[in-house]
């Protein structure tokens, strides 16, 4: 898992540049055959501050991050476009998956939920 996650993953150039750095927690069904589905965010951290919180809140906060009168984020870069940047690579990556071996309880194949912590950072 980790040598797939190393080689497929591919650091957002907008997050890079604005040394953001992170981690999202994707949540995901390993189906009775194998395959991956329902691939959703859990959660997005930016070092310590929580970013996002997809399944019940939503939050936005960080360093050098201030809203404009319209309410738009300021800064290096406009916050939401990291944000979903980093979301949309960890998707991506989860969603490309080979198949896995399916999970058994009492000899029976089972649906299994999955959590995986995909780690964004700087070098």
């Amino acid at each position: 898992l980790m040598a797939f996650l190393s080689k497929s993953l591919k650091y957002p150039v907008i997050a890079q540049k604005n040394k953001i750095q992170g981690r999202a927690i994707i949540k995901f069904i390993i189906e009775k055959d194998g395959s991956v589905s329902d691939v959703k965010l859990f959660e997005l951290i930016e070092k310590k501050d929580v970013i996002a919180k997809k399944e019940s809140e939503e939050t936005v906060s960080g360093d050098n991050v201030t809203a404009d009168a319209n309410g738009q984020t300021t800064g290096q870069a406009n916050k939401e476009e990291i944000r979903e940047a980093l979301i949309e690579e960890a998707l991506r990556v989860v969603k490309g998956m080979d198949k896995w071996i399916p999970g058994k309880v009492g000899g029976k194949t089972v649906r299994v939920m999955y959590v995986l912590p995909i780690s964004f950072m700087l070098k």
